[in-house]
């Protein structure tokens, strides 16, 4: 259960990350990628945005993998600081699950993962204070 719970709230950090989809027309790039889960999955990003972007909507799609990379098919790896603009709209990119994200030296993701840990066992503490807390009429 806790590690259900666990993947939720990382799902949950990466949704809210999450830009708003630009209406179709104007200045925007049509990302295409093979969900290890889902199948292919596509949404437009604003040419602005970077590819932290994508991988936050990517895992904000399934509970798993936690960790995962975008590549293309000839296995270039696409960053998370890079532009959006860089992928070729007519190529899908391939994610494919890791122990860790790539480019992230200060991996926002196991930021939640700790927070979530803190703020479960500061739950736990709450409950067994509150047990104890609690007088029993004989």
């Amino acid at each position: 259960m806790k590690e259900a719970a666990k993947q939720e709230y990382v799902r949950q950090a990466r949704l809210q990350r999450v830009p708003d989809e630009p209406a179709p027309g104007g200045d925007a790039v049509l990302v295409q990628v093979r969900h290890v889960n889902l199948g292919i999955i596509k949404r437009r990003f604003r040419s602005s945005d970077k590819m932290i972007s994508v991988y936050d909507w990517v895992g904000s799609r399934s509970l798993l993998p936690i960790h995962f990379e975008l590549s293309n098919y000839q296995g270039q790896v696409f960053m998370p600081e890079q532009s959006v603009v860089d992928i070729d709209s007519l190529t899908f990119i391939n994610m494919v699950g890791y122990e860790a994200t790539p480019g992230l030296e200060d991996d926002e993701i196991s930021w939640a993962l700790d927070v979530f840990e803190k703020t479960t066992m500061t739950r736990f503490l709450i409950s067994l204070v509150t047990v104890k807390s609690v007088k029993v009429a004989c």
